[in-house]
């Protein structure tokens, strides 16, 4: 058995799941969303009156807590979560990351495990892909879900423990491109965290690290074929030259990259355009990021 332990980085926004907060649980006030517990708010709801409350719920749409206070957070004491709007956002759902452990933001094991399957099912498929798999009689999608399935049991031998963030890495950010805007929660760009892998079989340790780089890798140069957006190529770009000089693996992890994940069709070149829902793109201070990219180096314990 060995442990290696990834120290990693947010290259981008990364959203890994979502919990819509009503419009009756938070305020915006400057630059900042504050989010309320039940707790907080219901000693407000008693001073403005019940039968008022539900009167006004009836007659609206869209109650917010900010017309119970009457504009002013002062009523209702410290705020559960304070989260700060990094792009100009009309407001109307807010969609934030899950909250666990005293509002601690999980990035699941599973989901980092998910992404490095991904990648190993692809460096397994690559280096046997060609003429003859073509001639087995089955399609590309049958014969890709046969060899998946054959990794669970590779896959039994690795573990990924969960990672858990402070509240205060989650920042609000618009969502744009081909979509209406509407704000999201992400773990902000920049973020440190370490990843703990264990590997019972130790021969998997290499393959895996060389299966993440080639995947990713060929994903990156694959993205920039496509990506016409001047800003987007430079990120993706720079992704490269992490790799390349400073010795960083990445991954893909969350929103904004399933398409590709779950197909693996990469191997047979992908689609010849964007596919419109997939490669999500966030504004974060002015800037526009793909979604999910996170840069590892890894440490053998």
């Amino acid at each position: 058995m060995i442990k290696i332990i990834g120290f990693a980085k947010t290259f981008s926004p990364v959203k890994l799941g979502e919990e819509e907060v009503s419009t009756l649980e938070y305020l915006i006030e400057g630059n900042n969303v504050y989010v309320y517990e039940f707790r907080n708010i219901l000693p407000v709801v008693q001073e403005y009156g019940i039968d008022r409350f539900i009167e006004t719920i009836k007659n609206s749409k869209d109650v917010k807590l900010k017309d119970i206070v009457g504009g002013s957070r002062e009523k209702l004491g410290g705020s559960w979560l304070r989260i700060p709007i990094k792009s100009q956002i009309k407001y109307r759902s807010l969609k934030l990351l899950p909250r666990y452990h005293g509002g601690k933001v999980l990035i699941p094991g599973s989901s980092i495990k998910g992404a490095v399957r991904t990648a190993y099912l692809y460096w397994s498929l690559k280096k046997n892909i060609g003429e003859g798999m073509r001639k087995l009689g089955k399609s590309v999608e049958d014969y890709i879900t046969e060899e998946d399935l054959k990794l669970n049991s590779v896959f039994k031998n690795v573990a990924v423990r969960d990672v858990y963030l402070d509240p205060g890495v989650q920042v609000i950010v618009k969502r744009v491109g081909d979509f209406r805007d509407f704000p999201l929660g992400v773990v902000n760009k920049g973020t440190d965290f370490k990843i703990e892998f264990i590997f019972k079989d130790d021969k998997l340790v290499g393959d895996v690290r060389e299966a993440i780089d080639l995947f990713y890798s060929d994903l990156i140069n694959y993205k920039l074929k496509l990506e016409s957006n001047p800003e987007v190529r430079r990120f993706y770009e720079s992704l490269l030259k992490g790799m390349k000089k400073y010795g960083f693996s990445f991954m893909q992890l969350g929103f904004g990259g399933g398409y590709y994940s779950k197909s693996v069709n990469l191997l047979f070149g992908g689609p010849k355009r964007k596919v419109k829902g997939r490669g999500i793109l966030v504004d974060l201070e002015g800037k526009i990021y793909p979604l999910g990219w996170v840069g590892v180096k890894w440490v053998k314990q």
